[in-house]
């Protein structure tokens, strides 16, 4: 548990970077920058029944149309759960088809639906997958997203991306020992 909040804690305090050194102007002339946020898009749903389904992926459609009419939007970030369900190569290429419909610059981060379940539920809920597949995951994960940790430079700003990785452990919500070692790397950097 101890690891966990210190993981998240970090993950919050690496989003606080900002504005190491020179205030530098957007550029796009702006005097701020816009990022888009979508997070747990479980595409196309988690719903079973057909018209739910339906008007749920409908509605989706209809944010990403109205996000993309959004002119000065600097940055998408998916912040993990993009797929249904299971980390499946499936559902991670129906995802990001669909979430390449959404126009401009994009970063993605993983969540425990595209790393740590088989697919199949126990009393409703998805089943951890062992750690030979998560690793499976990961690499389709990268395959289809990219990496599982990255830093994006927006304006004056240094973003620093970390997804949950640590296939060993028990819970779904970890940084791995590496990932922690690049953080602090990338850290030491600025």
């Amino acid at each position: 548990m101890f690891r966990l909040i210190t993981c998240f804690f970090l993950s919050l305090c690496c989003l606080a970077f900002a504005g190491c050194g020179k205030e530098a102007p957007a550029p796009s002339g702006k005097d701020y920058e816009r990022i888009i946020v979508v997070s747990d898009l479980h595409y196309p749903s988690k719903a079973t029944e057909d018209a739910k389904r339906q008007a749920i992926m409908d509605n989706k459609a209809k944010a990403r149309d109205e996000i993309n009419g959004w002119k000065d939007v600097d940055l998408k970030v998916f912040t993990g759960d993009m797929v249904e369900m299971y980390g499946s190569m499936k559902q991670m290429e129906e995802a990001k088809q669909f979430i390449d419909g959404f126009h401009g610059e994009k970063s993605f981060l993983a969540g425990n639906h595209e790393l740590f379940y088989r697919e199949e539920l126990k009393n409703g809920k998805p089943v951890m997958a062992d750690p030979s597949l998560r690793k499976a995951h990961e690499e389709n994960y990268e395959k289809v997203f990219g990496p599982l940790h990255s830093t994006k430079k927006l304006g004056q700003y240094l973003l620093v991306f970390l997804s949950p990785e640590d296939t060993e452990g028990k819970f779904p919500v970890a940084m791995s020992k590496e990932e922690m070692e690049w953080l602090k790397s990338t850290l030491q950097e600025i």
